[in-house]
Formats: C-alpha cells, structure tokens, sequence
C-alpha cells in the first residue's frame, strides 16, 4: 500500500493508481486507507470533477458508515458521467445499509442499461445488488429472473 501512496503524492491527479490503492486497501481490510486515498488534498483538488472519482469516494465513504455522504458521492459521480457503474454501485450500497430497497431498485433499475458495457465483475456485480434489493423487499419472483439471467 506504501507504494501506491509514494505514487498518489507524487501523481495525484493518476486515479488509476488511486482506485488501486483503493482496492489494496480493501483487500487488506483497511477501510480507513480506503479513504484516506481519495480524501488526500491534492487528489481531491485534482480529482473531484473528473469520472470516476466521486464513485470511489461514495465507496469508500459507504465502507466507513458514511452513508449519506456515501449517497451523496454516488449521485454526484453519475451527475458527473450517467455510465459511471462505480457510481451506480456506491449509490446503492449506502441505500442497502439504510434499508431503503425501493429506492435501491429505482435506482439501480434507472442506471442497469449502462452497465452492457461494464467489465463481467462490474456487471453481474451490480445486478447482484439488484438481486439484494429484491429479496431484501420480498420480491422473490424478481430475484430468482435476475438471479438465473443476470448473475453467474
């Protein structure tokens, strides 16, 4: 992970080396440095309007029980570039924790046709979101079609 900070002080306007980082602090369970990533100065003065950017800080700030500053992030993010699915997946992370499943649907329901174009774990990533908004609202019809098309 120090590797990926020398590289972010040095660049920090390099969100590739910032989700990164992001991502090696997640594996490592720091949700802390997961933060800590896109919440340093320059990356943030650098950063805050680009793609990309607001959809790793609503994770990250959903990862630190931020929630609605999480949403807020994710909204911002997609407000930013509609396609963002790191966005769409930020938004609805902080909206499962607050238990807000119909509005998780509406969202995810709203952003789905973007994600055609995502990567196969962004993809059925954020369908199994979908999946947990509908069990998590009783809607076991919904969950086993998407679950059966969508997730593999």
């Amino acid at each position: 992970m120090a590797t990926f900070y020398r590289i972010v002080e040095q660049w920090p306007d390099d969100l590739f080396a910032v989700k990164r980082g992001q991502l090696v602090a997640f594996v490592f369970g720091s949700k802390e440095d997961m933060l800590r990533f896109v919440e340093m100065d320059a990356v943030k003065q650098h950063c805050a309007d680009k793609p990309y950017y607001q959809g790793m800080l609503g994770f990250a700030l959903e990862q630190n029980d931020r929630l609605e500053e999480a949403e807020a992030a994710g909204r911002r993010g997609t407000e930013i570039l509609a396609s963002d699915a790191w966005s769409h997946h930020a938004v609805a992370h902080a909206l499962y924790f607050q238990q807000r499943w119909s509005e998780g649907i509406e969202w995810m329901l709203k952003h789905e046709r973007h994600w055609t174009q995502c990567m196969s774990f962004m993809y059925t990533h954020n369908y199994f979101h979908l999946a947990l908004f509908y069990l998590a609202a009783k809607r076991y019809t919904d969950f086993e079609a998407l679950f059966d098309v969508k997730i593999w």
